[in-house]
């Protein structure tokens, strides 16, 4: 006789475990995917106050929202750039990566004017108190710094034409860009001559005499008033 081993199958109940390693999975994913919009939205939130900080000269607030908006738009950009190798997420992620590069860009030259600009004040605080400095030092350090700010602006200002539409409503209209590069190209140039403008090879003097409206004199003023 052969012997015959029955065997039955009773159906399990599921795990509440596998449920909760679902869902907590399906947490992360979500998680995963909305963290580089929120660094990216944190991002221009930072930019846009560090330049409210800027207008009201509260430039250390500035200088710290400056950083921490360059700060997650590299993290953002790093996450879209890589997620538009894979397909059916390009569209998306590669306008996202351009957004978030755009505002990396924005952000260092934020931080880059902050730099001119203490450079600047720091030169004319010398100036005008005698303290001894190192004039070419300084003023090869500020046009270095005009100089990048000039270039890096004009590279920025392409990029944001093409991402014009993604800024609307958050860009003030009356935002003249191409004025404002003019500002910065004439800084650059200012900047190139001026340790030799102040003294920096040879002791320069300098007659400054002033006039009013009333001393016009069709050649340049009275002196003698």
């Amino acid at each position: 006789k052969k012997a015959t081993n029955k065997k039955k199958f009773f159906s399990k109940p599921r795990s509440p475990f596998k449920f909760k390693k679902l869902f907590f999975l399906c947490l992360a994913f979500i998680w995963l995917i909305l963290t580089p919009f929120v660094a990216l939205a944190f991002s221009a939130a930072s930019l846009y106050l560090g330049a409210l900080a800027a207008q009201k000269t509260n430039f250390g607030a500035s200088d710290a929202l400056f950083t921490l908006s360059r700060s997650t738009a590299y993290f953002s950009s790093g996450f879209f750039g890589t997620a538009s190798n894979i397909p059916g997420l390009k569209s998306v992620s590669q306008t996202a990566y351009n957004a978030s590069d755009l505002l990396y860009k924005i952000s260092r030259l934020g931080k880059r004017g902050l730099d001119a600009l203490e450079i600047s004040e720091n030169l004319l605080q010398n100036v005008v108190l005698g303290k001894s400095y190192d004039l070419k030092a300084e003023t090869n350090k500020l046009f270095l710094l005009s100089d990048a700010l000039y270039k890096e602006s004009l590279f920025a200002y392409g990029q944001y034409k093409n991402l014009k539409p993604l800024f609307a409503g958050f860009v003030p209209d009356n935002l003249d860009v191409q004025n404002n590069l003019k500002y910065l190209y004439a800084l650059r140039e200012t900047s190139r001559s001026l340790g030799e403008t102040l003294g920096s090879d040879s002791t320069k003097t300098y007659l400054v005499l002033l006039q009013n409206n009333m001393e016009l004199r069709a050649t340049g003023g009275f002196i003698g008033s």
